[in-house]
């Protein structure tokens, strides 16, 4: 096991790894603060774009690394209930990873999470990590964001979900 206690913080760790992975990171690891309680830049896919922003949450306190896709555009109030629903259909089947619904103000977002506290992690062994926590949000977006999209566009919860699901989710 590697000394970890000469290694970089974790913060500039994690973005070691994401960089690793071929994603553009839109902050520079040279300027992080590494002793703030929580950082987030967006991110870039090695693929490029794709339609939701794409994000990562580190808090070094916890050790916790956080992925997130957020759909541009909110959730119109008047679909608010249904998404919600779709959401519950669909997280119920998720092993990792869910969606998130702000009914306050309609922000829809994917997410993967881990708090590493005590954990003592090669910086390959991390990097797998972040990477498979991204492949998660990735794989969520894949298997169910049609179907959420269809359902802001006024389809039946239930029946977007259940297409989603048939279609080998």
């Amino acid at each position: 096991m590697p000394d970890l206690a000469s290694a970089a913080p974790f913060t500039r760790r994690v973005l070691a790894g994401i960089a690793s992975a071929g994603w553009q990171i839109d902050e520079d690891p040279d300027v992080v603060d590494d002793t703030a309680e929580e950082f987030s830049t967006l991110l870039t896919p090695p693929g490029g774009p794709i339609n939701w922003t794409v994000l990562v949450l580190v808090r070094p306190g916890v050790r916790g690394v956080v992925a997130y896709a957020a759909r541009p555009d909110d959730v119109p109030d008047d679909r608010v209930a249904a998404v919600a629903y779709a959401i519950t259909m669909a997280n119920f089947g998720l092993p990792n990873g869910h969606f998130e619904l702000d009914l306050q103000d309609g922000e829809l977002r994917a997410a993967a999470g881990v708090d590493l506290v005590d954990t003592d992690l090669s910086d390959h062994d991390l990097h797998q990590i972040v990477a498979s926590l991204f492949d998660t949000v990735g794989s969520m977006l894949g298997s169910y964001g049609d179907a959420l999209e269809s359902v802001i566009a006024g389809t039946d919860p239930g029946e977007a979900i259940a297409a989603a699901e048939a279609s080998g989710v």
